[in-house]
């Protein structure tokens, strides 16, 4: 007999306030909605709105990842312009395809990074904001940076975040990264003679972690001065910091060097593992790290446009 059809519970629009009806499904094998990874497949949505909802078997919005049917809804074009381009030229090659996928998601940490730094390098107040945050490298630099997102140039012309992602592939390739897997910093900012800042985004997940006996420690770890105690790192677990500070500190070469740890308040405080990874690096005068809540990142904006507000509280920012 073929299995009865279900609905969702019924969910108020965040966006314009009405009701929103689930269509209805087969329960699969586990009994409830298949996980909706795009616009169409939510059984919730509000075509007024654009909003889609994941089918999670609940009416608390709060508890909902909103997928839009435009993941760029209300934000000017001067900003969206080149977003499929750097992604189809990020670096991982494997991760691509499902990067892609999860931009339209109100929880991709990937559009939020885009978005923001692409504001901010349009409006050329990358420096400024980055200085307010207390970057030595940015308030002794004068011009804005050169950027890549996901080690791609933006823009995608500029000739010289083309010659720096040729040197970071060089980078990887010394390091021993496979090709098809090469790491991709979020975001790097090149300020010359200056410095460089690499900065890791997170949204809403925590810090990607590692046990100790992850066999992949050695190759960030080995052949480098970059830390002080490799035991205390593996003990942190913070394999994407680790790779993240190795990465940065080889690409800066002489210069000053600055990693960046972009996320909310909670990520700050879960436990001491931040405390440990400080602790475990080789911190100078001009190679620092640097824990940055959203909340700051946000406040150093100027008079941020009201779209950009918008976006941020879109974004539980």
């Amino acid at each position: 007999m073929p299995s009865k059809t279900r609905r969702l519970p019924s969910i108020i629009c965040p966006g314009c306030g009405q009701e929103v009806h689930s269509r209805e499904y087969t329960p699969n094998r586990r009994g409830g909605a298949n996980v909706a990874s795009i616009y169409e497949t939510c059984l919730r949505c509000c075509e007024a709105c654009g909003f889609g909802f994941s089918n999670a078997n609940t009416d608390q919005t709060e508890k909902l990842t909103v997928i839009y049917r435009d993941p760029f809804r209300n934000v000017p074009s001067s900003i969206v312009d080149g977003w499929e381009t750097t992604l189809d030229r990020s670096l991982n090659q494997a991760n691509r395809v499902s990067k892609r996928a999860k931009f339209a998601s109100s929880n991709s940490e990937d559009h939020v990074t885009w978005t923001v730094f692409r504001y901010l390098q349009v409006q050329n107040a990358v420096r400024l904001v980055l200085s307010n945050l207390g970057s030595d490298i940015s308030k002794n630099a004068i011009d804005e940076p050169t950027m890549l997102l996901w080690g791609a140039p933006v823009p995608q012309n500029d000739f010289k975040a083309q010659y720096l992602q040729g040197h970071l592939v060089k980078i990887l390739e010394s390091i021993g990264e496979s090709p098809r897997f090469y790491s991709e910093p979020d975001v790097i900012l090149e300020f010359g003679g200056k410095g460089v800042i690499f900065v890791e985004v997170k949204v809403g997940s925590p810090n990607d972690k590692k046990r100790p006996s992850y066999a992949g420690w050695g190759r960030y770890t080995q052949d480098t001065d970059a830390f002080v105690d490799t035991g205390k790192l593996k003990e942190c677990g913070l394999y994407e910091l680790a790779r993240n500070w190795r990465i940065a500190w080889d690409f800066a070469g002489t210069r000053p060097m600055e990693l960046m740890n972009l996320g909310p308040k909670r990520l700050f405080h879960a436990d001491d593992s931040l405390q440990k990874f400080h602790e475990s690096l080789r911190v100078e005068t001009n190679r620092r790290f640097l824990p940055i809540s959203w909340d700051r990142f946000v406040g150093s904006i100027p008079n941020p446009p009201s779209w950009l507000n918008r976006y941020v509280q879109d974004r539980r920012l």
